[in-house]
């Protein structure tokens, strides 16, 4: 079983970040180097080494906290299993612009934190 430890801020401009990151409708394994682009991560200049795409409507992720999930000292695990992309750095130590990543399509159960009724990160 996978757990994706995935938040969501429950502010709009934060949870609006949150999905451009982190949630698609439709995304394949293959995609990942052009979905890293539109995202420009970057930590401090390098490239980022890891990221999760959820491939769901944004309200179902959403929507695990607090009704659809299962709490667990303040931490929800999904009830449903999730299809994720994971993006995986190639080359370790390039520079943000020669950025190359490898996609691998994992299925799981998702992990929020959440307050006041909504996912945060």
């Amino acid at each position: 079983m996978l757990l994706l430890s995935a938040t969501v801020h429950s502010q709009p401009a934060e949870w609006g970040t949150f999905q451009t990151m982190h949630v698609r409708k439709k995304m394949s394994a293959k995609d990942c180097n052009e979905m890293m682009k539109v995202f420009k991560q970057d930590d401090g200049g390098e490239c980022v080494q890891l990221n999760y795409i959820i491939i769901s409507k944004p309200e179902d992720v959403e929507n695990i906290c607090p009704k659809n999930g299962k709490d667990l000292a303040g931490i929800f695990t999904s009830k449903t299993v999730f299809k994720t992309i994971e993006c995986t750095l190639k080359n370790k130590f390039a520079k943000h612009s020669k950025c190359l990543y490898t996609g691998k399509s994992v299925r799981g159960k998702i992990e929020t934190v959440c307050v006041v009724g909504s996912c945060f990160t």
